[in-house]
């Protein structure tokens, strides 16, 4: 049997396209017509101080083609001899990659099921006016691409909260795009008396994150999103999160290749932040930076205290709890980071240490940190040990929080960016220093090294 060619399958897709064209000539065919409920935006301003939509929504009508191209394909298409080469070819060249696709499936029905999608989705293109001349090639290779396993394209769009935008985009990478909202991100159409869960944006997001990338799956695509969004919370104290998100897989052989996904449940958020202009250099090269930093293997046992102190940290910032529960989760992301198994009995006398040291050298003052992570591990115990806080210091509980964060992300950045040293070494070197003014040198010069750049982060 023959092996399948792109050749092939280009032949196949043009044949089907001047097949149903005459098909439609010949039959007579007229699409049934749908009615449809458009909804537009008509007013959207989104800011720090001000936030506002208003919409409205019109019915349209529009043919629907679906069923005519499926009976198409079914009767005309798919038991010519030539599909039926096709399939058979399918199956010889790639027999074990379909089982990676399709574990399990009859390989001659399901590969005549993804021939009939890639010839489907031509005539698609084609009655709604997207076809061009590289369509047909374009789709080949495609195909191909899948049944070969190889990475492909992926398009994500993530409705974001906490981080708003001074200018109306910044480009943090080729793949990467962080954008004020727009007034077509609420706008789609859904048939008539249809509910649909767009109805309305219930929390108007701060701004839209894109990312086009190529990947091996839908789980690469949010580890790195994630890992974006993890560098966005670290350049400031900011509860960045998605409240939605809407990605695309760019596929022939699979329909619906679309899905729309809901974040963290509405709930204020706790500490929000407006890029400048003047500040978006820096930002993105921070968020680079820490984007390859943090694709360090979270199963290392070497870097599983920064792997806990970094979700705690994520945490404290994006999830709806009140702000007890922030600041016990904020400490306990320090201690993670901070303390060792033998520290037991002596941790909020050791972690104050080292955490006022270690932000001394970023230009905080040391004794004014360290009284405040103290505090606010007494705190923390009575939180962790259902104590009841009086009046007094659950605003302090308040005050505090935003410089227990602050600590915690400055000191994540100083120890993701010395990783290749290692976190206990780093550690241990902040130990030193506390003994030794020579080791307190080195400290100094080390930190520096990787700090001196982003010296207007550490505010």
């Amino acid at each position: 049997m023959a092996t399948l060619r792109i050749s092939d399958l280009v032949r196949f897709g043009n044949r089907a396209l001047e097949a149903f064209d005459k098909y439609l000539i010949e039959q007579s065919v007229k699409p049934p017509v749908t009615v449809l409920t458009r909804y537009y935006t008509t007013e959207l301003k989104i800011s720090e101080t001000e936030s506002k939509y208003s919409g409205s929504s019109k019915e349209i009508q529009e043919p629907q083609y679906g069923v005519i191209i499926h009976d198409f394909l079914r009767s005309q298409i798919m038991e010519t001899p030539e599909a039926n080469q096709l399939v058979e070819s399918t199956v010889t060249t790639f027999d074990r990659n379909i089982d990676q696709l399709a574990p399990g499936v009859d390989h001659i029905g399901q590969s005549r099921f993804w021939l009939q999608n890639f010839a489907g989705k031509l005539l698609d293109d084609k009655v709604h006016g997207r076809l061009t001349s590289e369509s047909v090639v374009e789709y080949a290779s495609l195909f191909m691409s899948e049944f070969q396993l190889l990475p492909l394209e992926y398009r994500q769009v993530y409705h974001l909260n906490g981080l708003f935008l001074e200018n109306e985009s910044v480009r943090v990478r080729d793949t990467v795009l962080i954008r004020k909202p727009k007034n077509e991100d609420f706008e789609y159409t859904t048939p008539v008396g249809v509910p649909d869960f767009r109805m309305r944006p219930m929390q108007l997001p701060s701004s839209v994150l894109e990312v086009n990338m190529t990947a091996s799956d839908q789980n690469e695509c949010q580890e790195y999103v994630q890992r974006i969004l993890d560098a966005v919370r670290l350049y400031k104290v900011g509860s960045v999160y998605s409240i939605a998100s809407h990605s695309w897989k760019k596929s022939v052989i699979w329909p619906g290749a679309e899905s729309w996904s809901f974040g963290t449940p509405q709930h204020p958020v706790l500490i929000a932040h407006t890029l400048r202009k003047q500040a978006e250099e820096v930002f993105v090269k921070f968020v680079c930076t820490m984007e390859k930093k943090l694709r360090f293997d979270p199963k290392d046992k070497s870097c599983r205290s920064l792997t806990v102190s970094l979700g705690r940290y994520r945490s404290a910032l994006v999830e709806p709890t009140d702000h007890e529960m922030k600041l016990m989760t904020a400490v306990m992301g320090l201690e993670s980071l901070l303390t060792f198994r033998k520290d037991r009995g002596e941790n909020a006398f050791k972690l104050g240490l080292r955490v006022a040291r270690l932000l001394g050298h970023a230009g905080f003052q040391p004794d004014s940190v360290r009284s405040s992570v103290v505090e606010s591990y007494e705190l923390r115990n009575k939180i962790v040990h259902g104590s009841y806080l009086e009046e007094s210091e659950a605003r302090r509980v308040r005050e505090l929080l935003p410089q227990i964060l602050n600590f915690l992300r400055i000191s994540l950045v100083g120890f993701l960016l010395n990783l290749e040293m290692g976190a206990n070494e780093l550690l241990a070197m902040t130990d030193n220093s506390l003994a030794s003014e020579s080791e307190n040198v080195s400290l100094a010069k080390t930190l520096d090294g990787n700090l001196h750049e982003y010296k207007d982060v550490f505010g």
